[in-house]
């Protein structure tokens, strides 16, 4: 049976949305970093769990749409290094991080469930600290400083920054214990969204 994915945005059968510099970052940070277990929310259609999945150990995604989870298990295909969840990030996250997680896991956080009306970004950075994960954390649609031609996401009128966030990340890391750094319009392809990389200090 052919399933019909409906069209919610452009490149949207490419990770990233087809944002090459994105994946070389997500590599370079595995590398760097050790990483071997990445969390998205905000599944989607797949596209980017797939890329996920042939690059790291283990993908955890989740997603609220039943239908977006239906396309992207037939996207990812069958693979035992990827777990999907269905429900809200701002619900589920705390249970899957107690249920998944084990000492010594090295884990990039992708967080990417922002959609219209629906931010559960706050949420979501307020439950990596009540488990105590000092992870690399990549926020998508954010707005990069002195890049104008990169597209990034309000809430309620909140444009999605830094000071907006550091409260939470502070929580996360310590005040002085995370350094952050943007992506640009020079290094970003077509469709041109913002992404800030939150990494820890002496954590490699």
């Amino acid at each position: 049976m052919i399933m019909e994915i409906p069209y919610l945005m452009p490149h949207q059968m490419e990770p990233f949305n087809g944002d090459r510099f994105i994946e070389q970052e997500f590599l370079k940070l595995r590398d760097q970093y050790r990483i071997d277990t990445v969390i998205e929310t905000g599944t989607c259609l797949g596209s980017t769990t797939r890329f996920l999945a042939q690059h790291f150990q283990r993908v955890i995604s989740m997603d609220i749409n039943e239908q977006y989870l239906e396309i992207a298990r037939s996207v990812i295909g069958s693979t035992a290094n990827v777990l999907l969840y269905k429900g809200a990030s701002e619900d589920i996250l705390d249970k899957v991080l107690k249920d998944q997680l084990s000492i010594g896991d090295s884990i990039l956080f992708f967080l990417d469930a922002h959609w219209g009306s629906h931010c559960p970004l706050t949420d979501e950075l307020r439950i990596i600290a009540q488990n105590g994960v000092r992870p690399v954390i990549a926020i998508h649609d954010f707005q990069v400083p002195g890049q104008p031609g990169l597209h990034f996401d309000s809430y309620a009128g909140q444009p999605f920054t830094f000071d907006w966030l550091k409260p939470y990340l502070d929580s996360i890391y310590t005040a002085n214990g995370y350094s952050y750094y943007y992506n640009s319009e020079m290094y970003s392809t077509e469709i041109r969204i913002g992404i800030i990389y939150i990494v820890p200090i002496n954590e490699k």
